[in-house]
């Protein structure tokens, strides 16, 4: 349950989660990554390797750097003593240890990414939840229109997502057009692709005329049949 104090990062991530309609937990998760990322590419700063945390119950960002515990320090900023009381005792010189700093040293990141970074790690997010949601309907049916045509697939909208299905998978003599709507059999996800993920379609396998008979006939639908 995401319930911590009100402060003023806790109500500009719930104001973000109405906007997008996503829940504070999604938001509060790509706020992180989108803080490191920023900080691994920005060019202005020493510190890159950054580990940035929302505090679920203060409801404040604690920064996080990795320093190497070394006998004399010769940059602080990535290393720390050995006699350091934030250091354990029983970590050995030449390991690396997490060390929380001031979060100021991400203002600037903080602002660029709230203008650039995050709405992209936001609708990634977005897209995620409803691809997973088609990932519980494999094996289903699903309404959807075509859009496009590309010479290998069609574009089929469904809702907020796009559907795939490829012209052998549309069973002759039917030729689609642009705005047609079709039954469709959910086959996979297909993530690993440019533009994706995807929802792959079928109009031709088995599995798609046992879902309408089960939608059309209720004795097949009930297992009387």
């Amino acid at each position: 349950i995401f319930m911590p104090k009100d402060t003023e990062l806790m109500r500009l991530i719930r104001k973000i989660s109405f906007e997008h309609e996503l829940e504070p937990e999604d938001v509060a998760v790509a706020f992180e990554e989108s803080l490191e990322k920023a900080a691994s590419v920005n060019k202005f700063s020493r510190v890159h390797d950054i580990k940035a945390v929302i505090d679920r119950e203060e409801g404040i960002l604690r920064v996080f750097v990795p320093k190497k515990v070394v006998k004399r320090v010769k940059d602080p900023d990535t290393e720390i003593s050995d006699s350091d009381n934030r250091v354990q005792k029983n970590v050995p010189v030449g390991e690396f240890v997490d060390i929380e700093v001031d979060p100021s040293i991400l203002d600037r990141i903080a602002a660029h990414t709230l203008k650039n970074t995050l709405p992209v790690k936001l609708q990634e997010v977005k897209k995620n939840k409803l691809l997973m949601e088609f990932h519980h309907r494999i094996g289903q049916l699903v309404q959807g229109e075509i859009q496009k045509y590309d010479k290998r697939n069609y574009h089929v909208l469904l809702g907020k997502v796009v559907g795939l299905i490829s012209r052998e998978e549309f069973p002759p003599p039917v030729t689609p057009r642009i705005g047609e709507k079709f039954q469709f059999l959910i086959v996979r996800i297909f993530d690993k692709v440019q533009g994706g993920p995807y929802v792959i379609l079928s109009r031709t396998r088995p599995e798609f005329m046992i879902r309408l008979f089960e939608r059309e006939v209720p004795e097949i639908r009930e297992g009387i049949v």
